[in-house]
């Protein structure tokens, strides 16, 4: 499969509702508006992947109840219980603003100073709470992380596959 073409997930089936074969799912709020607006997901459960065309969508409280056509019934929607629901990475690209990344697209690439000094790698971006913190790999190989604030990484590159910081005094040591 190539990079156009990767599925990342959009939520996670919790449970079915009513008769008719109705889903109750759980999704990052940042995904609401691409929800109400893609048409088919890929429930991917058991090593087993599905495609399903929605039918219907609504919001409820934290979670959002989906009607798919080849569901039907509760018997049906039970199969799908802790599936996940992926869309390919281009159309979530689609809906993301400016100054919004796939963490998939961070990790990788090179952290330097806004003097152009090599400072590591991105390995992971880690979510505490309500604030997001990039893990960056030295090259000495010692960990660092970074609040991901704009403040600090003013620039983000990814045709470069670059990412600016402002290495502030006692960021770094």
């Amino acid at each position: 499969m190539n990079e156009k073409q990767k599925l990342l997930s959009i939520g996670k089936i919790l449970n079915f509702c009513g008769l008719s074969g109705e889903v109750k799912a759980g999704y990052s709020a940042d995904k609401k508006k691409l929800i109400e607006h893609i048409k088919t997901v890929t429930a991917v459960h058991n090593n087993k992947e599905i495609i399903l065309t929605i039918k219907a969508v609504r919001f409820y409280k934290q979670h959002v109840y989906l009607k798919f056509n080849e569901i039907n019934s509760i018997e049906e929607a039970v199969t799908l219980k802790n599936a996940y629901l992926k869309v390919p990475k281009t159309q979530i690209e689609q809906f993301l603003s400016k100054d919004e990344f796939l963490i998939d697209d961070l990790l990788g690439k090179e952290v330097i100073d806004v003097n152009n000094n090599l400072l590591g790698v991105v390995t992971d971006i880690i979510s505490i709470k309500e604030e997001d913190l990039m893990e960056i790999k030295t090259p000495e190989g010692k960990e660092i992380l970074i609040p991901f604030v704009k403040e600090l990484v003013p620039e983000i590159n990814l045709k470069e596959n670059r990412i600016k910081i402002n290495n502030i005094p006692g960021l770094i040591n």
